[in-house]
């Protein structure tokens, strides 16, 4: 079984300056999108999301409000609302289950 898995972007430069061949910039969502939407072209059993509250590294998915501390600018989702990644969660779930009924008919 193949589990395509999704990512909303990545960035962990603020903790590996060295590393920034990895960053995924999130495009204001696009690219988490397309990620989605590529995933199920597969017609995939379930889709994977990698994600975590691991804010230095720029997965989560959680809201997002503007903070910055004296060491740190923490990325946030402007200029869309602090819940964008969960609303686009919601509508990719909903897209993947209309999806997955057809596929079994």
């Amino acid at each position: 079984m193949f589990i395509p898995s999704v990512g909303p972007g990545y960035i962990d430069t603020s903790i590996r300056p060295w590393n920034n061949h990895n960053t995924r910039n999130r495009v204001n969502g696009k690219y988490y999108e397309t990620a989605l939407q590529a995933a199920l072209t597969v017609r995939p059993e379930i889709v994977s999301l990698t994600s975590f509250n691991e804010w230095h590294e720029g997965t989560q998915i959680e809201k997002a409000m503007p903070k910055k501390t004296a060491t740190r600018l923490y990325l946030d989702y402007l200029p869309h609302q602090p819940d964008l990644y969960l609303i686009l969660t919601r509508k990719w779930a909903e897209h993947f289950n209309k999806e997955k009924e057809q596929w079994l008919m």
